[in-house]
């Protein structure tokens, strides 16, 4: 599968997925075309190093895939917030 051009209001990122195709953080924010759409990651991991990975991906933040019940959620709609878009 090529991958595209994608336009979406938000999105979610899963790092650390490994498949077939590898693609750069530069080339991934180059085909994500986020406008004023933000970019959310989640990981099983919580460390400074997934935190710096996420932000390279143009995330505005990483959640803990353990904490994903409580704070799936409200980071979506702390995302999708008017407040939000001045960041």
């Amino acid at each position: 599968m090529p991958i595209t051009v994608l336009l979406a209001d938000d999105s979610v990122l899963v790092l650390h997925m490994s498949d077939s195709k590898r693609i750069t953080p530069g080339e991934f924010r180059s085909r994500l075309n986020l406008g004023k759409a933000q970019l959310m990651a989640i990981s099983v991991w919580n460390d400074p190093e997934t935190q710096a990975l996420a932000g390279s991906y143009g995330a505005a933040n990483c959640l803990d895939k353990a904490s994903l019940g409580t704070h799936l959620i409200p980071a979506i709609l702390q995302l999708a917030s008017p407040s939000s878009e001045s960041n």
